[in-house]
């Protein structure tokens, strides 16, 4: 479960983060969760919780992860982009926007950008070409 939601993770961070900050904030998740995995690997040795009396810890652990993460999450707003191309909510996503990007955040250009790739996203094939010449999509 902890591995699936680091993926959702990684998406929703890549998609809310702004444009300069993009790759600093997925390396940041990205890195943060190995670190976390090298840290927690050595309590799985058998000496530590890896044997009969304490196994239960383990998955356990996943689990108050997992709460930890899923009741911080649920305070973030949707996806700024998934609220203004797939919904339409304009008004919501120009909240989401201000609360990721900040309130001098530039809403005409944000704006501008979905608005291409929406109109992208309603063509019937895009190739691989298309996706990598379009910094909005790349």
């Amino acid at each position: 479960m902890v591995a699936t939601f680091k993926v959702v993770l990684f998406i929703y961070v890549a998609e809310c983060s702004p444009d300069n900050l993009r790759g600093f904030s997925s390396m940041t998740v990205g890195s943060g969760g190995m670190l976390l995995v090298l840290l927690v690997t050595p309590f799985c040795v058998p000496s530590l919780l890896a044997n009969d009396e304490h196994w239960t810890w383990i998955p356990g652990i996943a689990l108050t992860m997992e709460l930890i993460y899923l009741s911080v999450a649920s305070m973030f707003p949707e996806s700024p982009k998934h609220l203004y191309i797939s919904q339409g909510s304009k008004t919501e996503a120009e909240f989401a926007v201000r609360f990721y990007h900040g309130n001098d955040v530039d809403m005409e250009t944000v704006e501008f950008e979905y608005e291409r790739e929406k109109s992208l996203m309603n063509e019937i094939h895009i190739s691989i070409k298309d996706v990598w010449s379009n910094a909005s999509l790349r």
